[in-house]
């Protein structure tokens, strides 16, 4: 059982796991979405939807035992529809590299 628990900690299947109830949760809601009450249509797709972003934030941070292209390819589907992942990659690597981190002006992911 040794073999699995490598296996399973080195590829992260938790977190594949997760993206595939993320994506077959977004399907659903947008398959069934005449069916579904729309504050509970627009609450659930809002869940995915943050759910998605945490998991394009997680491919930048870990999953770094998958190839590059395979995380991107991952996360890549634009489900919500703000920021395609190459952009937000971009962005977000450069908010890590800034010396200014958290400053308003000079960090591309600070508004305080």
């Amino acid at each position: 059982m040794i073999w699995f628990r490598q296996f399973y900690e080195r590829y992260e299947i938790p977190t594949l796991f997760l993206g595939m109830v993320l994506y077959a949760s977004w399907l659903a809601l947008t398959w069934y979405h005449r069916a579904i009450f729309g504050p509970l249509l627009f609450l659930a797709g809002g869940y995915v939807t943050q759910w998605h972003f945490s998991l394009q934030h997680e491919s930048i941070h870990g999953m770094r035992n998958w190839p590059a292209w395979l995380r991107t390819a991952f996360v890549w589907p634009p489900i919500g529809l703000w920021m395609p992942y190459p952009i937000y990659h971009r962005s977000h690597s450069r908010h890590h590299v800034n010396y200014r981190i958290t400053h308003p002006t000079l960090d591309t992911e600070s508004y305080y």
